[in-house]
């Protein structure tokens, strides 16, 4: 399994540690480091797994896609799961994830994601419409083909190392990298599995907690998260190559009037005590969303020589 991580030897060992405490142990951790000090490094080469071995692999360049690929190339294992440095997988998350390969013909198995939220609660504007802006992921159900109207998510996901061999890996053009803070290649990856005849399933009992922190639980980081998904929803859509000249005119003039319509409707609701209403924060979030649209669209379309 692969972790990436970057300049957060805070909340590694928690992951870690999860990870030793495994009903079915993995049988490798590869810790992908792009952080440009040692911290990480030491944390990591004076740790031993328990049950399991522990590599460790640094690279100067930096970008998640980059990190995950450099994984899951070194990973020996005919199975690669994913999470992230500050995910703290269940006791029988491993043992989730192999079941669910094993009893369907899954390419690719995403799990549930439940938080942990720093202090223990979410605070009360929070709109619970909104989860997936914080990497949370709990529809229900059972085992059974991933809905349609979604995606795994990398903090909790596995794919066959056959099918990613055959799409090359992660898209290194999309995801966070230094000078862009945009998520997506795990979408645009599910994306390509769906495109080329590949299966995805979705595995309740694979639980992983993500921890959501205090600089997260504030109505800025959400209005702007939800402006980067705009951003991104954009970006993966261009990486599919799905973006004509004249469907990105028609989702820019859509996104426009749908941020102009959602102002009006937050306006109305200003008499409430709006920062403490979560439908005016959802509203605002609405808003972000269609604005990182218009202005991803407006991007490639200048990047095209399209404006």
């Amino acid at each position: 399994m692969v972790i990436a991580t970057y300049r957060r030897p805070d909340v590694l060992p928690g992951c870690l540690e999860a990870l030793e405490r495994q009903r079915l142990r993995p049988s490798e951790v590869i810790v992908v480091d792009q952080s440009p000090d040692s911290s990480t490094r030491e944390l990591v080469t004076v740790r031993r797994g328990s049950g399991y071995e522990l590599r460790y692999v640094h690279s100067d360049a930096a970008g998640v896609s980059l990190a995950r690929n450099i994984g899951w190339r070194l990973a020996r294992g005919e199975i690669v799961a994913y999470t992230d440095d500050d995910a703290v997988p269940d006791p029988g998350w491993i043992e989730a994830i192999v079941e669910a390969f094993e009893s369907t013909p899954a390419d690719m198995v995403g799990g549930r994601i439940l938080p942990l939220w720093e202090g223990g609660t979410p605070p009360t504007w929070f709109p619970s419409s909104r989860d997936y802006l914080l990497a949370i992921y709990d529809p229900g159900g059972r085992l059974a083909p991933f809905p349609e109207v979604s995606l795994p998510m990398t903090v909790n996901a596995a794919i066959t190392r056959r099918k990613l061999e055959s799409l090359g890996g992660f898209n290194e053009r999309i995801g966070a990298r230094p000078g862009w803070p945009v998520t997506g290649e795990d979408s645009l990856l599910g994306w390509r599995v769906r495109e080329t005849g590949g299966r995805i399933y979705y595995q309740p009992d694979a639980l992983v907690y993500h921890r959501v922190s205090r600089s997260r639980m504030q109505r800025r980081f959400l209005v702007r998260r939800a402006y980067l998904e705009g951003v991104c929803l954009v970006d993966v859509e261009d990486k599919r190559g799905l973006l004509t000249p004249e469907r990105l005119a028609g989702m820019k003039r859509h996104h426009r009037r749908n941020a102009r319509r959602e102002i009006l409707r937050a306006l109305g609701r200003v008499w409430r005590m709006p920062w403490n209403d979560p439908k005016f924060i959802g509203q605002l979030a609405e808003v972000a969303l269609s604005r990182g649209i218009v202005d991803g669209c407006r991007r490639l379309e200048q990047e095209n020589g399209t404006t």
